[in-house]
């Protein structure tokens, strides 16, 4: 299987639309899964569900895999090993001041897309 990380912020100028139609987009079948680890801040509008959101976003017969990990706090030993558990990260962001889950995957020598 190939997957995708992607740690952000749910809120428009982190693009999650385009990360997760740009996924269903690029693969249909079981065999690609995106790892997401969001949560919506309390001032941004909408459903808090972001699990729903997402899957909303999925094209009729595309069976790539969604697995939401919440925004649950994680150590760094844990950080460390999401990120050596995937293939690559990707946050297509509309705008970033530092982008941190960006420069912790090149750290672990990931290939990124931003």
């Amino acid at each position: 299987a190939f997957r995708v990380l992607s740690i952000f912020k749910w809120e428009r100028r982190k693009a999650p639309d385009v990360l997760v139609d740009g996924f269903f987009r690029a693969f249909r079948d079981a065999d690609a899964e995106l790892v997401i680890h969001a949560y919506r801040p309390s001032w941004e509008r909408g459903d808090q569900d972001l699990r729903r959101v997402a899957e909303r976003m999925r094209p009729a017969g595309n069976e790539a895999r969604l697995t939401w990990l919440r925004g649950v706090q994680l150590s760094r030993r844990e950080l460390r090993a999401l990120y050596a558990a995937v293939d690559c990260f990707a946050l297509p962001t509309r705008g970033e001041g530092w982008g941190l889950p960006v420069h912790e995957a090149l750290a672990m020598q990931l290939p990124t897309v931003v």
